[in-house]
């Protein structure tokens, strides 16, 4: 996804376009080091172990509690999405759970599944083992990203800057903080807790003892998907075509890594960092040693359409959300 301005209408169109017309702007900064790494000759089509039909414009992904776990926005319709649980043994939908207006994203943790819905500032608290919506918590303008770590569950909200933090069992907003412009992703990640700002062009460093931002990086412009792996992190800058990684401790980019065309899901799996792009859709593989790409991957045929995010669950797959076609692909995890 790429920019929200304000309001309902935005968030849908941010999640039908997959992208936007406006483009954060580039800031002075000092230039890191850049890795251009030589790209294999020609991406190899990944192995479709399943394709499994879900609701309508499907986004957000997680997994946890043993099954997979997939927003449908039903976007462009500002009507009531859902969510669906998808046992990856047998690759079928078992549940489909009504949620709030234009939903986003989902994280699990604290025993419970977490949905993130855009257009009515809300959170759906789902209980996993009745596949029910036990809470309905109000929280700050358009959330999107959601991370639950460090005893909370953890929201960003493009529509006024803020990271929100929930205490899991009451539900109570425990701290607002303000963020960077138009957040979009959080990880918790070593004790601390990172926010991507995708029109700030930076990340926020939150210290969840303090409740308040300790650092803010600046970044290459878009930055959007974010992980800690490998004592870094690592941020995925959608309209800039690169990955970067962040030393924690000194809140700076030491590298920075060109993939190409829009990415934005990433995922630590098998030793590796995969990137998923919107066009193509592509899949990288990244080194995180030698910073290289050692491989490049086509995920489901040759035309632009939006996977820009994936999982692995630990099945040996990777799993991609469809958002035009309705569907999740379940794939091969190449071998390095």
């Amino acid at each position: 996804m790429k920019t929200l301005q304000s309001a309902a209408w935005t968030v849908v169109f941010l999640v039908l376009a997959g992208c936007s017309k406006t483009v954060p702007a580039a800031s002075p900064r000092p230039t890191p080091s850049i890795s251009a790494s030589p790209t294999p000759a020609g991406p190899v089509q990944l192995s479709v172990l399943a394709t499994t039909m879900v609701g309508q414009g499907p986004i957000g992904i997680a997994a946890g509690g043993g099954d997979v776990w997939v927003v449908n926005s039903n976007a462009p319709s500002t009507d009531p999405g859902s969510i669906s649980r998808i046992d990856p043994v047998t690759n079928e939908v078992v549940a489909a759970i009504a949620v709030g207006a234009v939903p986003l994203r989902v994280a699990v943790g604290a025993g419970f599944v977490w949905v993130s819905n855009s257009a009515d500032n809300t959170i759906s608290k789902i209980d996993m083992e009745t596949n029910s919506v036990v809470a309905l918590i109000s929280v700050c303008a358009a959330p999107e990203g959601m991370a639950v770590g460090d005893g909370a569950v953890w929201v960003v909200c493009e529509g006024d800057g803020m990271l929100q933090r929930i205490d899991p069992a009451t539900g109570a907003i425990v701290a607002t903080i303000p963020v960077g412009r138009q957040p979009r992703f959080v990880t918790v990640a070593d004790g601390l807790v990172w926010v991507s700002n995708y029109m700030g062009n930076s990340l926020s460093r939150v210290d969840p003892n303090r409740n308040q931002v300790t650092a803010t990086v600046p970044t290459g412009i878009g930055p959007q998907g974010l992980i800690g792996f490998d004592g870094a992190i690592w941020v995925a800058n959608t309209t800039g075509g690169t990955v970067q990684r962040i030393d924690p401790v000194q809140a700076q980019v030491t590298d920075t890594i060109e993939v190409g065309s829009d990415p934005d899901g990433l995922i630590a799996v098998a030793g590796s960092i995969w990137v998923a792009t919107e066009t193509g859709p592509l899949l990288h593989r990244l080194d995180p040693a030698s910073l290289a790409v050692t491989g490049e991957f086509r995920v489901a045929g040759e035309n632009p359409i939006t996977a820009n995010q994936l999982i692995g669950v630990g099945d040996g797959a990777l799993w991609f959300p469809l958002f035009f076609q309705g569907q999740v692909l379940k794939v091969s995890i190449p071998a390095a």
